[in-house]
């Protein structure tokens, strides 16, 4: 885990959630589209894997406050930053959404930038519903 031992303050174990089938942290919602969540995991790692450090699903679907039309929100840490292959786990998000109708919104950043900024409120906002996937 990217911040696991450095500052409790940030999120104090919850990013160490994972999702699996017949978990009871996850509401009727998350489990109607754990399987996009999942896919969206399998392929990314499949094609990327050496390339990512970590993925989160974080907002309203790892709160459990979504909605039917909510976003199902993304964050993937990579081990640099690589223009090409944020493009493309960004054009794998489009792709599931042709395939399942359900829309990704993936946020991809280098674990540098994650690091030097995690005290910034966008990231403590992440990690602290944020559930590794």
């Amino acid at each position: 885990m990217l911040f696991e031992g450095k500052n409790e303050n940030i999120c104090p174990g919850k990013h160490e959630k994972q999702i699996y089938p017949g978990s009871t942290i996850f509401h009727h919602m998350i489990r109607q589209i754990r399987p996009v969540i999942q896919l969206y995991a399998e392929r990314a790692r499949a094609a990327y894997g050496g390339a990512i450090e970590e993925i989160l699903l974080f907002g309203s679907v790892a709160r459990g406050d979504d909605h039917l039309d909510s976003d199902i929100d993304v964050l993937v840490i990579t081990q640099t930053d690589n223009r090409e292959i944020r493009s493309k786990l960004i054009d794998l998000a489009f792709d599931l959404l042709l395939e399942t109708e359900e829309y990704i919104s993936v946020k991809v950043l280098p674990k540098d930038m994650v690091e030097e900024r995690r005290h910034h409120l966008f990231f403590k906002n992440v990690y602290a519903d944020a559930i590794t996937v």
